[in-house]
This record gives C-alpha cells, sequence and structure tokens, in this order.
C-alpha cells in the first residue's frame, strides 16, 4: 500500500461554517465574560471627544470674505494659531453637534471628526507615486489663491456644478495637454478605488443624512453625465465626494469655503512627510494634528479654519467636497422635501 505522509495524517478537518446555535451560545459567552465591555472601554480609550458648550454660529450668514475678516476681528481678537489647543495625534477625535443643534436632522452629527489609521502605507504611496507621475508632466495649473494660501494653487479634479444648473467636468479635468489626462485619471482611480470606498462606509454609518444627499446628487450625475463617466470613469466617486482639490503644501490664512453646503463636509486627506501643518479652527479652539494614514471630516462652510504652515518635509492635501449646487439640484431632481432648521 502507498505510504501515507505524516502531514496528511496530521491534518484536521475543515471546521466550515458556524452553525447558528453555536454562534449564538459563543456570542452569549463573550457578552456575559465582559467582551463588549472591554471593546467599548478600548474605543474610549483611543477616542477623545470635545464637547461644546454652544454652537459655534459666528459665520453662518457670511457671504464675503469681508465679513470673515471683520468677524475674526470682532470675535478672535489678536489670534495666533499657538494659542490653539494642540490635540494630541494618536487617536480617533469627535467634536458633536451641541444638543440643540442636534435637533435639525439634516445637520451632521459632528461638526468635525479625525479618523486614525484610514490608509494603510502601501495606498499612502500608491498615490503619493501617482501624483509624482502626474506632476512629472506639463500640468496646467490655475492662477494661485492669495486670499486663502501662499502655498501652490490647488488642481480642482473631477464634477462640480459651482454657479451652474448642470454639474459638469471640471476645467482643471478637462484643459490639459493630451500627455496629462491619461496620468491624471490614474490618479483619480487610485483615490476611486482605495479612498472613496473607506470614505463611503464612514458616511453612511455616521453621517447617514449627508449620504443620503450625496447619493440622490449622484443618482442626477449619472444620468447628466452618463457620456462623461462612461468616457473617463475614474471620475467617478460613487457619490463619496465628487470633487477632488489637490496640491502641495498648507492654506494658512483662516477662511470659510463657500462654495459648500450648510449642512455639508469635506473631507481632508494628507500625504506625505512632513512636521507642522496642524488643521486648526478657532471656534473650537483647537489645531489637529494630521499625520499619515488620517482623515478628517469638518464642516468647512460653517467653521472657518486654516493649516499651521510646514515646518519641515512636504505634504500633499487631498480635500473632497460636494458643493452646494450638486446637493440642491439633487434633492430638487428627485422632488425631495427639505426643512432647513437653520436659526
Amino acid at each position: 500500500m502507498p505510504r501515507v505522509s505524516d502531514s496528511k495524517k496530521k491534518r484536521k478537518p475543515h471546521r466550515g461554517k458556524r452553525n447558528a446555535e453555536t454562534a449564538e451560545r459563543k456570542t452569549a459567552k463573550w457578552v456575559e465574560s465582559g467582551g463588549l465591555e472591554r471593546v467599548l472601554a478600548k474605543i474610549e480609550s483611543t477616542t477623545g471627544i470635545k464637547t461644546l458648550p454652544e454652537y459655534p454660529d459666528h459665520f453662518l450668514s457670511h457671504r464675503g470674505r469681508a465679513q470673515v475678516t471683520a468677524t475674526l476681528a470682532k470675535h478672535f481678537p489678536d489670534l495666533t494659531l499657538d494659542q490653539l489647543y494642540l490635540e494630541r495625534e494618536e487617536e480617533k477625535l469627535l467634536y458633536p453637534t451641541p444638543s440643540l443643534h442636534q435637533l435639525d436632522p439634516m445637520h451632521p452629527p459632528y461638526l468635525a471628526a479625525r479618523y486614525h489609521n484610514v490608509l494603510k502605507v502601501p495606498a499612502q504611496m500608491a498615490l503619493l507615486n501617482a501624483w509624482h507621475a502626474l506632476n512629472a508632466l506639463n500640468v496646467k495649473y490655475p492662477k494661485p489663491e492669495p486670499q486663502r494660501s501662499k502655498a501652490s494653487p490647488a488642481l480642482h479634479l473631477g464634477i462640480w456644478e459651482t454657479y451652474r444648473l448642470i454639474p459638469i467636468v471640471t476645467t482643471d479635468s478637462r484643459n490639459q495637454p493630451a500627455e496629462v489626462i491619461p496620468a491624471m485619471d490614474f490618479f483619480l482611480s487610485i483615490i476611486g478605488k482605495l479612498i472613496a470606498p473607506r470614505l463611503r462606509t464612514i458616511l453612511r454609518r455616521e453621517f447617514p443624512c449627508q449620504y443620503s444627499r450625496q447619493q440622490r446628487a449622484y443618482e442626477r450625475v449619472l444620468i447628466l453625465l452618463d457620456s462623461d463617466l462612461k468616457a473617463r470613469p475614474a471620475l467617478d466617486f460613487g457619490g463619496a465626494f465628487f470633487t477632488v482639490a489637490a496640491k502641495e503644501g498648507s492654506s494658512e490664512i483662516l477662511h470659510l469655503d463657500f462654495n459648500d453646503e450648510r449642512h455639508s463636509i469635506s473631507w481632508v486627506v494628507p500625504l506625505g512627510d512632513w512636521t507642522g501643518g496642524e488643521f486648526c479652527l478657532p471656534q473650537l479652539g483647537v489645531k489637529i494634528p494630521l499625520r499619515p494614514g488620517q482623515v478628517l471630516v469638518v464642516m468647512t462652510k460653517n467653521l472657518v479654519h486654516c493649516t499651521a504652515p510646514i515646518t519641515n518635509g512636504k505634504r500633499i492635501v487631498l480635500t473632497l467636497f460636494c458643493d452646494q449646487y450638486l446637493l440642491k439640484h439633487g434633492d430638487e431632481f428627485l422632488n425631495v422635501p427639505v426643512i432647513d432648521y437653520s436659526p
């Protein structure tokens, strides 16, 4: 008879799927042993929650930069970034919406939040390599915005509807030399594959109203820009966001993002190796370190913000957002009644 090897003799049979009764029994045992309490304690120990006594409504009615400047002088005279509290680097941070404004069903549950370890190192390296390959070509950048930043201008890539009645592919995405488009689409495709699904999961789980509104906007975009998205599928981020503002450096001048919507959120994704560059929010009294792999979500239409100077190294920052007109027209397109509980 052929000899059976020792490895085959010792091989254990495949366990297979656990039946429902066994799973229920083991879950009950885990709960009885304090498993749930241990998990909740672990989450609490690695999450910083900062509750504000009242809503930071200093800039809600502002329509221009002159108003922002006047309000800053009135409420934050002689403000320096050194006066802001420096948050810890290695934890999840949440800034819940004060309770009174939680009565507004359209308002996000958090004014700002930092999520830790969202992008793994291979994803970060893939994005950086694609960015550098893109910028090795003759990319056309827009004019700098001196009122917002001292650093290099940002490329606005993807889709938006700023001051229009229908969505369009952004000028920075279209008005480029022929050799730039494939490299740009490769860079955007990595964002779509490695960032968008993770942010969409966070959006659906923790910002359900914003998720629903962006999905409505997405359905409309799929109809109106069907041919554009078929020609360039890298511009499709599945409704997690629609526009990617990509730049090197930081926006060091306090400002609001007027193209955002009153109840919308923006994502900030840093890449590279640097020191400094904390995200500063005077209304919350904090500056938030952003390290590789972390993601910040923030209400950039309501909260005046800037970035502290980069003191060493280089940083690429991606700001991912959905403009106010995409949201507004998405609601109207599907005849969804929107009640604004704003003060």
